[in-house]
């Protein structure tokens, strides 16, 4: 875990791309909602149909998303960069996770509960049209 003020994590969340329109004021008061993390290359980040449901963004690093046939060949579905956001079907949908998602090299990311994730698409539209 990374120890992080909460004017440097909306700073940060000024970086991602879904966050990007929100005013630095907006920024603030949502900081506290987040939690930093790091990852080492090959940590498993999200399993395909796990139960969890927090949705992730990127700060830094690479990740691959990759989904499994039925005859079990990894089919790599896509890669994401700082900037991204992903684990949101989860949030939004509550069914298991889709797909895998695999640190490509080491990196950070803020984490936001899937309740936290649906309040802020309630009360600031500019997120909810960028999530869309």
């Amino acid at each position: 875990m990374v120890c992080d003020t909460m004017s440097n994590i909306a700073t940060r969340l000024a970086t991602i791309n879904v966050f990007s329109e929100l005013s630095p004021e907006a920024l603030e008061s949502i900081a506290h909602l987040f939690t930093s993390n790091r990852f080492e290359r090959g940590a498993t980040l999200i399993s395909q149909q796990d139960t969890s449901s927090n949705v992730y963004f990127l700060l830094e690093g690479k990740v691959r998303a990759t989904l499994y046939s039925p005859a079990g060949k990894e089919v790599s579905y896509q890669e994401l960069k700082p900037g991204d956001m992903f684990g949101e079907m989860a949030a939004l949908d509550n069914l298991p996770r889709s797909t895998h998602v695999i640190s490509l090299v080491k990196g950070e990311l803020l984490t936001l509960t899937s309740d936290d994730f649906n309040r802020l698409i309630m009360t600031h539209p500019v997120f909810a049209r960028a999530v869309l």
